[in-house]
């Protein structure tokens, strides 16, 4: 196992007084919802990501959910081409199966994986419209470095 921490390795990512618990995930068993993203805002991104986690590590977890497909079904519906192809067909028998869905790190996860690593620090949040609430936070202290 090749892991890659975060700041919050076995502990929590608090934001706003609300805490979310940093899980390690396999790599295999996580969706990245985005498409890669090689150039942002006329700066080469992907390239610029890889160098600063092999430097630097990883600051912070990947914003995961653990949802079930009808609900990502459904936000594929919402966000159209704007998120990835779902990694499987909707059928009355697997709705209610659950998947892991990266849902602010997209990038990183990608990342991760080029570099080797099988293993990665998750923070576990509740819900879809939370995270998506939350990647402000995370992309904050970032935007001059990448965009």
């Amino acid at each position: 196992m090749k892991l890659l921490k975060s700041k919050f390795h076995e502990s929590f990512w608090e934001v706003n007084g609300n805490k979310y618990p940093v899980k390690v995930l396999p790599i295999v068993d996580l969706w990245a919802s985005v498409p890669q993203v090689e150039t942002l805002r006329n700066k080469p991104f992907h390239e610029n990501l890889k160098n600063d986690i092999e430097k630097d590590g990883l600051h912070f977890p990947l914003l995961t959910i653990h949802v079930t497909y009808n609900e990502m079904w459904l936000q594929k519906k919402k966000w159209k081409g704007k998120i990835c192809e779902l990694p499987f067909t909707l059928t009355e028998e697997n709705k209610e199966d659950k998947m892991y869905v990266v849902w602010g790190g997209s990038q990183r996860v990608r990342v991760a994986q080029e570099l080797g690593y099988t293993h990665i620090d998750c923070a576990m949040i509740p819900q879809i419209h939370i995270a998506h609430r939350l990647q402000k936070f995370m992309r904050a202290p970032f935007k001059k470095r990448y965009y």
